[in-house]
């Protein structure tokens, strides 16, 4: 799938789904974005995430909010377990999916790795 956001949207032959974020995202897109995520694991049976937020810029602080509060619960009950995250270079935008997972860690027993090349994030993955 492709929209002027999520580059690209799959997943891999490890099962898991690929999610790229491109540029400045808003609340729509973003949660649009999110539930994809839902849905894509539902439909492979993958609670493996590989999001490449490299591009990401700022994420508002009630997207942030509404990851944790709305959309974690709902990932959580298809089976969501771990996520590799290739981090933003843009300070503002690490900070904000850091903030995001530093509390879904809080929440859940997730698995969260963070990594600067795809490559590395996939191997991870697939070592679970």
């Amino acid at each position: 799938m492709t929209d002027p956001v999520i580059h690209q949207y799959r997943d891999y032959p490890i099962s898991h789904v690929y999610i790229k974020w491109e540029s400045m995202i808003y609340e729509k897109i973003f949660r649009d974005g999110m539930d994809k995520i839902i849905k894509m694991m539902k439909e492979h049976k993958t609670g493996k995430v590989l999001s490449n937020v490299s591009e990401l810029g700022i994420l508002a602080e009630k997207d942030q909010k509404w990851s944790v509060e709305d959309w974690l619960p709902r990932a959580l009950a298809v089976g969501y377990s771990a996520i590799a995250v290739v981090i933003s270079e843009e300070l503002f935008g690490k900070m904000a999916v850091e903030d995001i997972l530093n509390e879904t860690s809080k929440q859940s027993p997730i698995k969260i790795q963070y990594f600067e090349e795809e490559e590395k994030a996939t191997e991870w993955l697939s070592s679970l």
